[in-house]
């Protein structure tokens, strides 16, 4: 009878520990947000505030916190009073795991009234979504280092009437159907820099073509005004 009580009470013990273990390792694995969780990228080491900003939603969960088993998250907007704001390539957010940003919502920025100033540094984004900066009336600089840009969503810029300066490291786009329509519209006078003066040109004149009123041109290395 001891015998049996004893026995019980171990396996009772050890039913226990494996479910406190189970237990442990879910809400390890709990920890990290889950997939479409929105959050500011307050963790940021880098850009200070600017990049703070930023809210992102994740599209893929991360296995663990080291780079080899990040997530993945997309730009889904900022905070209503940014003015200056940077698109990180890759972020440790609040959970403590590692992302990497794939791109941005459509619509991410429309109408944020005081946003003046976007970077976006290299990262894995390929396009300006449609109506991702539409009614930023007071957007006077875009600085896109990524090189993978290959294409502007219709409306992404549309009434950004105060834009002055847009600059690119893209080579991608080369026609002007990868501008959408109405992109540049209500933009008044906007100059373009862009890795070769013949590039800067070219993409001056799909600007102008998506509505933008007057537009300009030149080399990104042969820049003269800090912006």
């Amino acid at each position: 009878m001891k015998g049996n009580k004893k026995l019980g009470l171990a396996l009772m013990a050890l039913a226990m520990a494996v479910t406190v273990t189970v237990g442990v390792k879910a809400s390890a694995k709990d920890e990290f947000y889950e997939k479409g969780h929105e959050f500011y990228n307050e963790k940021s080491s880098g850009n200070g505030e600017l990049a703070k900003s930023v809210m992102y939603k994740v599209t893929k969960v991360p296995t663990g916190t080291s780079e080899d088993k990040a997530g993945e998250v997309i730009v889904v907007g900022c905070k209503d009073d940014a003015k200056k704001i940077v698109i990180q390539a890759n972020i440790t957010a609040p959970d403590g795991a590692y992302y990497r940003t794939k791109g941005i919502q459509a619509g991410a920025f429309n109408g944020r009234k005081n946003l003046t100033w976007v970077q976006i540094n290299d990262s894995d984004i390929t396009e300006i979504p449609e109506s991702c900066f539409s009614g930023c009336t007071k957007l006077k600089t875009i600085q896109i280092q990524d090189p993978d840009i290959k294409k502007i969503g219709k409306k992404a810029f549309y009434n950004c009437k105060n834009l002055k300066t847009f600059k690119t490291t893209s080579t991608k786009i080369t026609k002007k159907s990868a501008v959408g329509k109405n992109a540049f519209k209500n933009v008044k006078n906007v100059k373009v820099y862009a890795t070769s003066t013949s590039r800067a040109k070219k993409l001056a004149s799909f600007f102008k073509s998506r509505g933008a009123k007057a537009t300009s041109y030149d080399d990104i290395d042969d820049e003269d005004e800090d912006d």
